[in-house]
């Protein structure tokens, strides 16, 4: 094959794919827009219901949201002492649990569907206002503690 032949050709190839190129309509990604807004607020606190929400939410294997606010509730903190709620992805909140001298963390939810935290005081120990308990929230949302 001679030099002129090889140059011949590859040009009729590069002259094919540019052809190609220049007839294949441009696909362009469509982005499409969520209907409805970007962001919701789903429910605020009024201290009645607690307050001061400081650990991330957990969505449970029955989709609802669980949390903790460290505030609100009981009168026998100065600001309320805390409470387990579940809010609905519709935005229903309800109380599950009201604590009376603690203040908790987050929740994650086991194996069994039971919903665990921690306080950082309340319990017994020999520590200004207890040192801090494990808990369990039962599906059917009553509050227990662990067996030891």
């Amino acid at each position: 094959m001679s030099e002129t032949n090889w140059v011949v050709k590859a040009s009729g190839i590069i002259l094919l794919f540019a052809v190609a190129a220049i007839l294949t309509p441009a696909q362009t990604p469509q982005v499409v827009a969520p209907a409805g807004p970007l962001f919701t607020t789903l429910h605020t606190f009024d201290r009645a219901d607690g307050s001061s929400p400081r650990a991330t939410l957990v969505q449970a294997t029955d989709g609802n949201l669980y949390g903790t606010a460290a505030l609100g509730g009981s009168t026998s903190c100065s600001f309320g002492c805390g409470k387990v709620f579940k809010i609905t992805p519709g935005g229903i909140a309800f109380t599950l649990h009201t604590f009376s001298g603690v203040s908790t963390s987050g929740l994650i939810q086991g194996n069994n569907g039971d919903l665990y935290g921690t306080t950082y005081s309340g319990g017994t120990g020999d520590c200004y206002k207890g040192c801090g308990a494990v808990f369990q929230v039962r599906a059917i949302n009553h509050l227990t503690r662990p067996a030891h």
